[in-house]
């Protein structure tokens, strides 16, 4: 079929979209918000990390298998689980994972049918209502109160060290900035 005259033939068209100049951003990063390393001395910056919202999901897994001691929540050990997790999943570069879960658990105490009353003493002066507090410094303690190297190590050896002294992954000091 043959084309109207008022309609230009294809060697006669003109490039009528040309893409904008593309302009570096000031910071020198490619994606501003984008952080390439953790400063470790910037205080209450957090870990960031990818899908964090999952470790909400995997927590449920373990509300059978905690021993909380009289006057705690589950509400509150899963609160922790997840921050304790998310640190570590951060130190990692990727999202929660089971282990991520229990080894917050672990670290805690939450996974031992009984652990040392310095530890339930830690926990009830400084963990209750956490999951329904909506204080971010308070998290960002709990957060900042386990050791990142000690976090770094597999699941088998941080439960090891919680058996052998538990004072060894948390830092009770750091609990109680506010």
């Amino acid at each position: 079929m043959a084309a109207p005259r008022y309609v230009p033939s294809p060697v006669q068209q003109r490039k009528y979209y040309q893409s904008t100049r593309k302009t570096k951003h000031s910071s020198g990063v490619p994606r501003p918000a984008e952080v390439l390393q953790h400063n470790a001395n910037q205080e209450g910056t957090g870990h960031p990390g990818p899908d964090q919202g999952y470790a909400l999901r995997l927590v449920k897994q373990f509300k059978d298998k905690v021993f909380l001691a009289s006057g705690e929540h589950w509400e509150d050990a899963a609160e922790v689980a997840v921050l304790t997790a998310l640190k570590r999943a951060s130190l990692f570069g990727r999202a929660p994972c089971t282990y991520d879960i229990e080894v917050g658990l672990c670290i805690w105490g939450y996974l031992d049918t009984n652990p040392e009353d310095g530890l339930i003493d830690l926990r009830k002066d400084n963990f209750g209502h956490i999951g329904s507090a909506h204080n971010y410094l308070m998290r960002r303690n709990v957060s900042d109160a386990i050791s990142a190297t000690g976090l770094k190590r597999s699941p088998e050896l941080i439960r090891m060290d919680y058996e052998q002294n538990w004072r060894v992954m948390i830092d009770p000091s750091k609990l109680d900035e506010s």
